[in-house]
């Protein structure tokens, strides 16, 4: 591969590219498309103490991801142009690989997701659940309260083309279920809580001709109601996480308030559905759902009401290839699933996810053969204390190097040089 002006300018068999001003020798190495994640949380400038723009962005680079869509849960959240362009200009500061802005996408007219769109909107996100009562303020404009406010907004942003993500679990069966359990918010959270709201977001994807993703698809019901919507004509696609495919409900007694996650961890069948979904692409995109909080916060809540996400972004890609060489998926299906996959979605494709003349020099060399054991005192992220249910696995492959538009940008552990993370927005037709 020869780089030149941080674009892929050739791709050939060793030794026909001619002479370099550097060489990088991957000799017995895979070299992949840089990972591509978009479903990140900084919710910088607020609360520095879980993790910044560049702190998190260099965990990103350790971790073989070249491009973050940061969601728009902050304090002020980022529901206004306003907002939008203030974090934009932050994030062009501090960020150490490239990254777009997802807007709050509880609109009310077009005129308003158009203003998103101009401030710079990578794509929209919508909450379908009320929020924490203490957290109000940071889900304005973030979320919709009936089916009618969903309606009106995916209807209002299909005109622009751009992807709305939804985190699709339905409050009044949350309520419901509150209702009638013991143990809290897991139990008020079944499979049947995401899934017939996943059924309710593609039918009201497919009435209003709105491009619709799926975030943290959990369980095999989910699974099944996703393809429903498919069949049924919506344009809608889906995620699954890393830690959903790890790890299952029996962690909760084990790790209690350090894997709280939303929606939670299922049964162990559901992890079976989730591999087999991604395997027969049901399921389309892995995404980390990166959501830093400080050890002390998860530690010290119960479970029910302890914030809820784990760090991910640094471990996702290599828990993913570990799944090639336990014959989970195909090393194709895996690199598509972490590049092009997510990049085609959401408009960078083929700037973004995958390695062809043209496109941005974003490139992962990866060992397979080494064997990388996590450990929570060694994650970049300033949350990794909060990975502990991480700690000590064991995985096949490490990522040696990982180049950002044709500049080393992490080797062998280490994060190479300054903040120079651009800017992206999508192309719709992408």
């Amino acid at each position: 591969m020869a780089i030149d002006g941080g674009k892929v300018v050739e791709v050939g068999p060793q030794g026909s590219l001619g002479k370099a001003r550097e060489h990088i020798d991957a000799a017995g190495y895979h070299v992949i498309p840089g990972a591509v994640d978009v479903h990140f949380h900084c919710r910088a400038p607020s609360h520095p103490e879980r993790g910044t723009f560049e702190t998190e962005t260099k965990a990103a680079a350790v971790g073989g991801v070249t491009t973050v869509l940061e969601m728009p849960i902050s304090d002020p959240p980022c529901s206004t142009p306003e907002v939008l362009r203030a974090r934009k200009e932050l994030g062009e500061r501090e960020c150490h690989v490239d990254f777009g802005l997802f807007a709050g996408g509880a609109v009310d007219n077009v005129s308003q997701a158009e203003a998103l769109i101009a401030a710079g909107a990578i794509a929209f996100k919508i909450f379908t659940h009320a929020p924490p009562q203490d957290r109000l303020h940071e889900f304005d404009g973030l979320w919709t309260q009936g089916e009618d406010d969903l309606y009106g907004a995916l209807e209002a942003i299909s005109s622009t083309g751009y992807v709305t993500t939804v985190h699709a679990e339905n409050q009044p069966l949350i309520e419901l279920f509150a209702k009638i359990t013991l143990d809290g918010d897991r139990s008020a959270r079944p499979p049947v809580v995401e899934a017939a709201e996943i059924g309710l977001v593609g039918s009201l994807a497919a009435a209003t001709g709105a491009r619709v993703h799926i975030a943290h698809m959990t369980s095999e019901l989910s699974v099944r109601a996703l393809q429903g919507a498919r069949h049924a004509g919506a344009d809608i696609t889906g995620e699954t996480c890393p830690h959903y495919l790890v790890f299952d409900e029996k962690e909760i007694e084990r790790f209690g308030s350090y894997v709280k996650v939303a929606p939670p961890l299922r049964p162990p069948r559901d992890l079976v559905a989730l591999w087999d979904a991604l395997r027969n692409e049901e399921v389309h995109i892995v995404a980390s759902d990166h959501a830093p909080f400080t050890p002390a916060e998860k530690r010290d809540a119960p479970y029910s009401t302890a914030p809820q996400g784990l760090p991910g972004v640094e471990i996702m890609v290599p828990v993913i290839l570990d799944a090639t060489a336990r014959g989970e998926l195909t090393l194709e299906r895996a690199v598509s699933l972490l590049t092009d996959a997510p990049a085609r979605r959401f408009g960078l494709y083929p700037r973004k996810g995958t390695i062809r003349p043209g496109a941005d020099a974003d490139v992962v060399i990866w060992d397979s053969q080494a064997s990388n054991t996590l450990r929570v005192d060694s994650f970049v992220s300033q949350a990794g204390g909060a990975a502990l249910p991480y700690d000590g696995m064991v995985l096949s492959g490490r990522i040696r190097r990982t180049l950002l538009r044709g500049r080393t940008v992490h080797h062998d552990g280490a994060v190479i040089g300054p903040a120079g993370g651009r800017f992206l927005s999508p192309d719709v037709t992408g």
